[in-house]
Formats: C-alpha cells, structure tokens, sequence
C-alpha cells in the first residue's frame, strides 16, 4: 500500500498525466499490482492431507505454491501446448512410480488462448491438449492403483466483451480410479458433466473425494493419531 500511494504522486506529477490532461485524457496515476502477500501459515501438503507431492507447471506462481505446500517443483515448458502437456504427465508419472503418491499437472494454454479472444483459436488449443491425454491415457488408466482426476480452476471466455476475463461458471470434472463410481457421462464439457454423480461441487470438496477415492479417508471420528486430519496414514 505504501508503494502504490508513492506511485501514484510520482505518476500523478509525470509529465505524460500533464499532456494528456491538456488533451482532456484520464490520468495514467495507478499501479496494479498482482499477488502481492506475506507468507501465509498454511501447512504442507504431507500433514494437511497425507500425500507426498509433486508439482508440475511452469512460472513462479506454481513453484512458489509449491514450495509452500512442501512439493517437489518440476518446471517444464514447449511452446507447443500440446507437446508441453505430453511431456509433464510423462514427468508426474514417472514421480509417482518412483514412490511420490500425488502429482498436480498445470497448463494455462487454454487460459491463455481465452484472453485473446480468439474463439478458433482456443478450439485448436484444447483439441492439441485432447491429443496429449490420448496418448498418455493408458499409462495412467492402466494403473490400477492410480486415481486421476481432470478439471479447471476457472471458467474462461473466449468471447463476448472488449475485455476477455475468468467467469464465474462451473468448470467439468472428472474422477477415475478402482473405487470411484461409474455415471452414465460420456462427455466431458460443462453441461454434460452437470448431470454427473458428483453434483455440484465447491473447490474444497475436491481433496476429501480424493481421500475417499484413495481409500484414505479416516472413517468418522476415529482418532489414529495425535493431530486432527481427515486421512488415514499410508501404512
């Protein structure tokens, strides 16, 4: 807040602001800036939820998560989005086979091709990621022991005003593994996967399923160890 209050004096007396106010122009007089924050108390991954993670993705946002939830950081990036996905489920994978027992995999090329606006050009984005799924998908639906689950963060149009931002709609989700139900979709795109098993559900539903899908989730109030968590241990 400090910062931002002596940038705007400084950008309020720049002599840009005095030309275009001669000009009858709005000031240029804020600075945005993104994610700015001390660091919270949040604790690791490992005794939040009982998994040994990893995490997949590229640019600081992700690592800096990562590091704060006690992950392992592996950055990969292509400029092909395609080939970049390919290559960092085929990174997760290997993660977890060397004894990791949760991976997060990240993409923003669909978010990116939403901000330009570009509708064709976000179909082309997400029928390449379509591609690297297929060819990975019987690596990770073979393993019996592995729960997949594919969704989004956010909703984000690729149309409809001068100024392409996330939306507030729900986003698809899908589920798969040896102990989760099978529905009757088939597809997965907003609406069909509204008709789903699952319902509606908010973000923080998402790791107790994922509890309950790996099959450790503590059972009621049972108490197997000193702190107060919703899993069971990996014994």
């Amino acid at each position: 807040e400090r910062f931002t209050d002596w940038a705007r004096g400084v950008l309020e007396a720049h002599p840009v602001n005095a030309r275009r106010a001669s000009e009858g122009m709005p000031a240029i007089n804020d600075v945005l800036i993104k994610w700015p924050s001390v660091r919270p108390s949040v604790p690791p991954l490992s005794s939040a939820w009982g998994f040994e993670g990893v995490s997949v993705a590229s640019g600081l946002f992700y690592e800096g998560l990562a590091r704060l939830l006690g992950m392992r950081s592996i950055a990969r990036s292509t400029k092909d989005p395609g080939e970049e996905l390919y290559d960092r489920l085929i990174c997760a994978k290997a993660a977890l086979d060397e004894g990791l027992d949760f991976a997060l995999v990240h993409t923003k090329a669909p978010d990116e091709a939403s901000h330009t606006g570009r509708p064709r050009k976000k179909v082309r984005v997400l029928e390449e990621l379509d591609l690297a799924l297929s060819l990975v998908a019987q690596s990770y639906l073979g393993d019996p022991g592995l729960l997949t689950v594919i969704t989004a963060d956010h909703a984000s149009p690729s149309s409809g005003t001068e100024e392409v931002v996330h939306s507030g709609e729900s986003v698809p989700i899908v589920i798969t593994g040896r102990n989760a139900r099978i529905d009757n979709v088939e597809s997965f795109d907003e609406v069909s996967c509204a008709a789903g098993s699952l319902g509606t559900l908010r973000g923080s539903d998402v790791m107790p399923l994922v509890l309950n899908f790996t099959n450790r989730a503590r059972f009621g109030t049972s108490r197997i160890q000193p702190d107060e968590v919703p899993y069971r241990p990996a014994w």
